[in-house]
């Protein structure tokens, strides 16, 4: 095992830190269907948002291009697209109130290289619509994109004002 210094933090390197060169940077993606989408029943408790977190680990392991401390390190943009490769928690409940009669589902849109969440659509399914697997393709909205967030342009979200940033709201 071997010691190193970063900006103040010592790490212990438990795994080689040789770039994987085919993973550099993100995966391209040149449309909707390029990006993987993962779904979460709000309804899933802390068992169900664990299996969630599991599966963007596992996601963030397969597309870093080597890992320290086994933590998986950010890929750069992606050289053709000069972006970021995203991904999609859909957003759903399996159990809205009875007297409702459908259900609402929203994507929400996430960077890799700063894990921000940049964008959502929504959607209003019936229960039939859902089971008949509407959900994938029917009846979605426009995509609203938070402002000064970059994402894919061939969504061709319209921006809304409302800042993603971490510092004090204004």
């Amino acid at each position: 095992m071997t010691r190193f210094h970063l900006d103040g933090i010592e790490f212990d390197q438990t795994e080689k830190v040789t770039p994987n060169w085919e993973r550099v940077s993100c995966p391209l993606q040149h449309s909707l269907q390029d990006i993987p989408v993962v779904k979460h029943d709000i309804r899933g408790s802390v068992l169900g948002f664990h299996q969630l977190m599991r599966i963007l680990q596992l996601r963030d392991r397969q597309i870093a291009p080597f890992h320290i401390n086994n933590v998986p390190v950010t890929p750069h943009v992606n050289p053709i697209t000069k972006m970021s490769s995203c991904h999609i928690i859909r957003v759903w409940d399996s159990q809205p109130p009875a007297h409702i009669g459908h259900h609402y589902v929203v994507d929400l849109l996430m960077l890799y290289d700063d894990k921000y969440f940049a964008a959502f659509r929504r959607q209003k399914l019936t229960l039939e619509q859902i089971e008949a697997g509407a959900a994938e393709t029917d009846g979605w909205g426009r995509w609203f994109k938070l402002s000064l967030m970059k994402g894919p342009s061939f969504l061709n979200a319209t921006e809304i004002n409302v800042s993603s940033a971490h510092g004090d709201a204004d």
